[in-house]
């Protein structure tokens, strides 16, 4: 083989293996999972609506971001006000472990709904409610 020939097939190879599918010590990029609660806080009864025995429901949406932290919360139903602060508070304290989107951790955007109750403890609604088309790159 000539020294022409071995120039030609050195880029040719290394082309080949640029093309070459993962090989089994390599990792593809992890499906694509919702962000996960890890802890969460029971937003404090206000003591004024305890003893007045008023109940309510608050419905907050917030942000988790890449880093899994609760940001942008807002209340966005609630038929008690008083309600609201302690609910809020309650969620900026809230941790997951961030939603992933082809292997990279994406902000997303959930609900949730506390009821509050002077017979029952604080009751967190179900699991946090993914808000339809809200993960992000």
């Amino acid at each position: 083989m000539n020294a022409s020939s071995r120039s030609q097939i050195l880029p040719l190879a290394l082309l080949l293996l640029g093309a070459s599918p993962l090989r089994a010590n390599e990792s593809a990029p992890t499906a694509d999972r919702p962000a996960k609660l890890v802890a969460t806080v029971t937003p404090a009864y206000p003591y004024l609506m305890r003893h007045a025995g008023a109940t309510a429901e608050v419905t907050v949406s917030f942000t988790v971001n890449s880093q899994g932290v609760v940001t942008k919360a807002a209340v966005v139903d609630s038929n008690n006000f008083e309600f609201n602060a302690s609910t809020l508070d309650a969620i900026k304290r809230w941790t997951f472990t961030p939603a992933t989107r082809d292997g990279q951790a994406v902000e997303t955007k959930l609900r949730q709904t506390f009821a509050f109750s002077v017979q029952e403890p604080t009751v967190i609604r179900g699991t946090p409610v993914l808000l339809a088309g809200t993960n992000s790159k």
